[in-house]
């Protein structure tokens, strides 16, 4: 058996003519389609202003975008950009992209890769033939004095040797 599909404008097609027909209440019907009144209110007014058109989706993007450049602005950089093809701007984020728009600048060449890993221990042979020491970072203790804690350990069996509390990681016990 096939599975029924469904789309939100026929979902709203449906609560709309279940509306007119007016055998079931608002309330019952939002139980129904799994909505709030609100919702069901803001469809119904939709479809009474612009009938089917008021049912489709709108746009979520921004009406207003406060850090986007004006029509006028972006034109004086284009023209800039044509009569002085070698000056460099000063923001390249924004002129940048504007110059990429209208096809004003050659795009970069790909960044070379560096290899995603490289094991850090190839060159252990045997155990106690390398040993590190670091510090891991640091914390502050109950009393308040911060704690750098030091670990040795051996590279080829990773086996922890020791790790000390210190007081600073210059020195100090």
């Amino acid at each position: 058996m096939p599975w029924n599909e469904t789309c939100p404008m026929n979902e709203r097609l449906k609560l709309i003519a279940r509306l007119q027909e007016g055998e079931w209440s608002m309330t019952e019907l939002c139980t129904q389609f799994g909505i709030s009144r609100k919702t069901a209110y803001k469809w119904l007014d939709r479809y009474e202003a612009q009938g089917l058109d008021g049912l489709k989706d709108r746009s979520r993007a921004p009406h207003h975008h406060p850090n986007a450049l004006g029509q006028g602005v972006e034109a004086l950089i284009v023209k800039a950009r044509e009569r002085h093809p070698a000056q460099s701007f000063p923001a390249v984020s924004t002129a940048g992209e504007i110059l990429k728009r209208h096809a004003l600048v050659a795009p970069r060449r790909p960044r070379r890769k560096s290899p995603p890993y490289a094991p850090p221990f190839l060159k252990c042979v045997g155990p106690n033939a390398v040993w590190s020491a670091d510090f891991k970072g640091q914390f502050k203790t109950a009393d308040g004095r911060w704690c750098y804690p030091l670990t040795v350990s051996d590279n080829f069996s990773r086996y922890l040797l020791c790790c000390q509390g210190r007081q600073s990681p210059t020195g100090g016990a």
